[in-house]
């Protein structure tokens, strides 16, 4: 995003929707006017379309060039990911497995939201839950963009120049059986102190009756989880299963 100070009319407006904290307004010599941090900013282009900037000061930049670029791909909702083919932050909806039948009965979903409810994570945080779920074995799934940044997802490794970008936040992905289930959820506690961003746990499970239900639940209990009460449940409408 480029920031021009000489349109800027020190409104305030960006700054106040600026996910990022990277807008600020300070006193120029003509008087108040808007600077950004370009380090901290996300290129999720919500400025430019939240703040309506009543002096055009707000400008989307053609060719912000690679590794920037994963900033616009991994914040802008509106943003196509070449990898993927698809907009967004993860893949086409996991969460769809009543439709998509990505995870078969006695397998898992897992999912780790990096960077929300506090907003903001930089790749080298992504890369510490990604290198600590391959140790543990989980199979990243190939469509998501974060996998496309691992020359060997065997080891969770994202190639080294993306490390320093700074995203609104990015899904990692994978496929799990229940029995590394424990060891999983053990290890994201182990490294959680020591990353700079949030992140949530998701766990999508096939569950064909209640005593099925009671299992998974029974084991999120051992770690003192809960389904929250916001949880959600898809049904899939809109697609058949081929």
């Amino acid at each position: 995003m480029i920031l021009d100070p000489g349109s800027c009319i020190g409104c305030g407006v960006c700054v106040m929707i600026c996910p990022a904290e990277a807008i600020a307004v300070t006193e120029g010599g003509s008087g108040p006017v808007a600077v950004m941090d370009r380090d901290l900013c996300f290129e999720c282009g919500l400025c430019l379309r939240a703040a309506r900037c009543p002096g055009s000061a707000l400008h989307l930049e053609s060719d912000l060039g690679w590794p920037r670029e994963l900033r616009r791909i991994l914040s802008d909702p509106l943003t196509l990911c070449e990898e993927t083919r698809i907009t967004g932050r993860g893949t086409e909806e996991m969460k769809t497995n009543d439709v998509t039948g990505r995870f078969a009965p006695g397998q898992y979903g897992l999912c780790v939201d990096v960077g929300r409810p506090i907003p903001g994570a930089r790749m080298r945080d992504v890369e510490r839950i990604t290198r600590t779920l391959a140790d543990q074995g989980v199979t990243f799934a190939r469509e998501n963009p974060v996998t496309s940044l691992m020359p060997d997802p065997g080891n969770g490794r994202l190639t080294g120049e993306v490390l320093n970008e700074r995203v609104l936040s990015c899904v990692v992905e994978g496929l799990i059986v229940p029995g590394q289930l424990p060891t999983v959820l053990s290890a994201l506690r182990r490294i959680e102190g020591r990353l700079e961003a949030a992140f949530t746990v998701g766990l999508i499970a096939r569950v064909e009756d209640a005593g099925q239900r009671r299992n998974v639940l029974a084991r999120l209990a051992d770690f003192g989880m809960e389904p929250i009460a916001n949880a959600k449940t898809n049904v899939g409408l809109g697609r058949l299963r081929r």
